[in-house]
């Protein structure tokens, strides 16, 4: 396979395509979250039980104060890592209609990428909106 080297001026037309990716997108693109909450909760539970045996409740306290339930993740939005995908697409797709960037080898429709990029904004608005 043939790994053709990049123009500085290709280059500075995909920078510039990167850069205009709105900031809102790429703040929300990830999202922390609890790393086991249901676990957390149940051995939280058995804590207050007095069902339960004083043993386990030890065994719960300890993991409960180890720290480990309460850390975080990071989480991607599907949907928002769709969108962003979809607008460097078009974006690229422009770029190459107005001669900034080579012509791709594998023929993109603008209109079909301009309507996918439509629905996922109109769904990504939508939810947001809530």
């Amino acid at each position: 396979m043939k790994i053709e080297q990049i123009s500085d001026e290709h280059k500075i037309v995909l920078r510039d395509i990167q850069k205009s990716i709105p900031k809102e997108w790429l703040d929300k693109v990830t999202k922390r979250e609890d790393i086991a909450p249901a676990t957390k909760e149940i051995l939280e539970r058995a804590i207050l039980d007095p069902d339960v045996d004083e043993q386990l409740k030890k065994e719960a306290r300890l993991i409960l104060d180890s720290g480990y339930l309460n850390q975080q993740i990071d989480v991607e939005q599907q949907d928002i890592s769709e969108l962003i995908d979809s607008y460097v697409e078009l974006e690229i797709i422009k770029a190459v209609i107005l001669k900034r960037l080579p012509p791709l080898k594998k023929k993109k429709n603008y209109e079909i990428a301009l309507k996918r990029f439509n629905k996922l904004k109109q769904k990504y608005e939508t939810r947001s909106n809530k």
